[in-house]
């Protein structure tokens, strides 16, 4: 970018979005593929480089990213391409840089985030900060809701995710063109939100190429951050330049730099206690209240020894006085259809023991919905796991496995399928009254 454009710096932008805020003028934030978990996703990288003429072992990463995209726009059908897109997802967990956009988010510094982004890191880091959608933000997605939908909203932010979403099979990306020309009521209405002020991170010009024609020559201020340079023939650059933008670019351009280093600047603004009781309440839990739920997590396969642990718990809800009962969760709970997800995060993040029934069926099952945040909530120091082997197979349960650092309820060694009945009663025993004085010790 030349002409116009100038540089600027990270604790200026800080600065700036922070003024915003509080003059009631706040920016939109724009993330491209570079801040989402395709990027340097390793998984990605390994699966398309054996179809590619291209040594990945001499391409940087944006060049491998850029191959990529090009290898699943040529080579697969749209189901070996939803396959490998959901292989490369599944290997990903919560990034911090992320949860330190998520805090951001809920700083208020941001009304509307457009993302090209088909994977839900962003809503999960939201969920493990206490912003829920529909509660707190609304997450849109072309051709599935209306626009005018998202012109009623009256919630403090809203995500956009325009190239649309995985888990709905319902997007558009590399092998699945994605034409907004041919869309003019989206294109109309995305240009509106993006003739303001616009913060745009990670945008990469092969993989969002398509969004480009949302962005107006004419508007607010743009701050273009990113690794690398757009190309002056780009014509998202001669926008930007038209619009006397400024650009961050550089290491620290990169999406997890950027946000922790801008992360920092804004805490000096904007403390933590300031964040959390600002005029728009975030968390769905008072920090005063005391988690009291307890959360089973299991595989379905494995139902039988969740109902024998359910059995010893029943007791301790009725030991106390009703200030003392225990919240007993697992899935069962949540009804199938629409929002189960949703609830689902709700549910972990007030649980303050974490039950997990630990076989080979639960380490391949869906439990990789709930890990993620029990393990983010565990390093907080906001709910303690206890993990049960229930089987020897369960020996996987070794130092590539995220469990691996958590002490066990039992050795591996003595898996509780090889227990007599007896010695199984005994230890749900003791793991229910563990669990009863964990609670009880934070009266």
């Amino acid at each position: 970018m030349s002409g116009s454009t100038t540089e600027t710096s990270i604790e200026e932008l800080a600065r700036v979005l922070t003024t915003q805020r509080d003059q009631g003028q706040r920016a939109i934030l724009f993330l491209g593929a570079r801040a989402g978990g395709l990027f340097s996703n390793q998984f990605l990288y390994d699966t398309l480089k054996n179809f590619s003429l291209l040594n990945f072992d001499t391409l940087s990463n944006v060049d491998k990213f850029r191959e990529c995209y090009y290898v699943l726009n040529k080579q697969f059908t749209e189901n070996e391409r939803h396959n490998i897109l959901v292989g490369a997802l599944a290997t990903l967990r919560y990034r911090e840089e992320d949860r330190l956009l998520a805090e951001i988010i809920k700083a208020g510094l941001f009304e509307v985030i457009i993302s090209t982004n088909i994977d839900t890191l962003l809503e999960d880091a939201c969920s493990s900060c206490g912003l829920w959608e529909p509660d707190d933000y609304r997450v849109f997605i072309p051709g599935v809701d209306e626009t005018t939908e998202f012109e009623k909203s009256k919630l403090r932010s809203s995500i956009i995710k325009v190239f649309g979403d995985l888990e709905s099979r319902h997007y558009s990306m590399a092998g699945k063109a994605f034409d907004l020309q041919a869309e003019h009521g989206l294109l109309k209405f995305l240009a509106s939100i993006l003739t303001r002020n616009v913060l745009i991170v990670g945008y990469d010009p092969v993989w969002d190429h398509a969004i480009e024609p949302a962005f107006p020559t004419t508007g607010g201020a743009v701050w273009y951050v990113n690794e690398t340079a757009l190309s002056k023939n780009a014509f998202l650059a001669s926008a930007l330049d038209q619009r006397g933008s400024k650009f961050l670019q550089g290491d620290q351009g990169t999406y997890s730099s950027f946000l922790r280093v801008l992360y920092d600047f804004l805490g000096e603004g904007v403390s933590r206690e300031e964040i959390a009781t600002m005029s728009f309440p975030l968390m769905p839990q008072s920090p005063g209240q005391a988690r009291k739920r307890v959360f089973i997590s299991y595989s379905h396969k494995d139902q039988e020894y969740l109902e024998r642990l359910m059995v010893h718990l029943m007791g301790y809800l009725r030991a106390g006085s009703e200030k003392d009962i225990l919240d007993i969760w697992d899935d069962r709970k949540i009804s199938s259809g629409t929002g189960w997800k949703k609830k689902l995060k709700k549910a972990l993040t007030q649980a303050k023991v974490a039950v997990l029934l630990v076989s080979a069926d639960f380490l391949s099952s869906d439990s990789k919905h709930e890990l993620p945040i029990l393990l983010k909530a565990a390093d907080r120091g906001d709910v303690k796991l206890l993990p049960i082997i229930l089987e020897s197979s369960a020996s996987s349960f070794n130092d590539r496995e995220p469990l691996y650092e958590y002490q066990v309820v039992n050795s591996v060694l003595e898996p509780l399928k090889r227990m007599s009945l007896y010695e199984q009663e005994v230890l749900w025993a003791k793991l229910a009254e563990q669990i009863f004085d964990i609670l009880s010790s934070q009266k």
